[in-house]
């Protein structure tokens, strides 16, 4: 999945199976996706984040999804005028592992980083956060009714 951050929206498709876009979010200068992918029977909930010509992305599959949903509960809660990290997952099955780290403060802030990649952070505005939520509900949904092989 590590070659899936060329396949965001933009970049070239080195991986041969199917994007879905479920959601993207827009601050100054930066995009973060949401999607799904889906290959080989497999399908895994993306997030991308592309900050002008440099792109990250994170994967996560069915079990791994909820530990993303916890974060972004914990960083709900958490907001407030200072930035404070409040944790962070790595990716599994993959030999480029990146890692998916959220803070709270005046927004939410995403950081994806990997040792092959670029670290790349997208800043979300408290206003998007019902959309965000919304998403993540859709990709679990997505991975839970994926066929099984």
């Amino acid at each position: 999945m590590a070659l899936l951050a060329g396949a965001l929206l933009g970049g070239a498709a080195y991986a041969k199976g199917q994007l879905s876009k479920l959601a993207a979010f827009t601050a100054p200068g930066a995009e973060m996706q949401v999607l799904t992918f889906e290959d080989q029977g497999k399908r895994v909930a993306l997030f991308g984040i592309i900050n002008g010509s440099t792109r990250n992305s994170f994967t996560a599959n069915l079990s791994e999804l909820p530990g993303v949903i916890e974060l972004w509960k914990k960083a709900l809660a958490a907001r407030s005028p200072a930035w404070k990290t409040v944790g962070s997952q790595s990716e599994t099955d993959t030999s480029d592992r990146s890692r998916l780290t959220l803070s709270a403060g005046p927004g939410i802030r995403f950081v994806i980083d990997s040792p092959k990649g670029q670290t790349e952070t997208f800043t979300m505005e408290n206003g998007d956060a019902a959309r965000f939520e919304e998403a993540l509900g859709k990709a679990k949904e997505a991975l839970e009714n994926a066929p099984v092989k």
